[in-house]
């Protein structure tokens, strides 16, 4: 009987014979480039050297502005989300609970 759904199925490959040129599968930033840095405050560190906005639920906070030569400058960038404290999600996380973490020392920030 016909196939319903058209031509093609297993039994009919292309025997290699693609279509167009090759072109590489992934397109996006390289591995490098997608390296999460960390950066730990501790009591000697009373500023989180970085302001942040809560972008809302389900989503990370992100960093507006790195004060330049602090802790946050090795590692957070303008623009970048505030992926992880303590080792926790930010997403999963209200505003106030984010305030609350930040205040805390020590404190690992991804």
């Amino acid at each position: 009987s016909a196939n319903p759904w058209g031509g093609g199925g297993w039994g009919k490959g292309g025997k290699g014979k693609g279509k167009g040129k090759w072109r590489p599968m992934w397109q996006g930033p390289s591995l490098l480039d997608k390296q999460k840095q960390e950066v730990r405050l501790t009591d000697a560190d009373p500023s989180l050297g970085f302001l942040w906005q809560y972008i809302g639920e389900g989503r990370c906070p992100q960093v507006t502005t790195v004060e330049p030569g602090s802790m946050a400058s090795q590692a957070a960038q303008a623009g970048k989300q505030l992926l992880r404290i303590n080792g926790l999600d930010t997403s999963i996380f209200s505003q106030k609970q984010v305030t609350d973490m930040l205040r805390q020392r020590p404190i690992t920030l991804r």
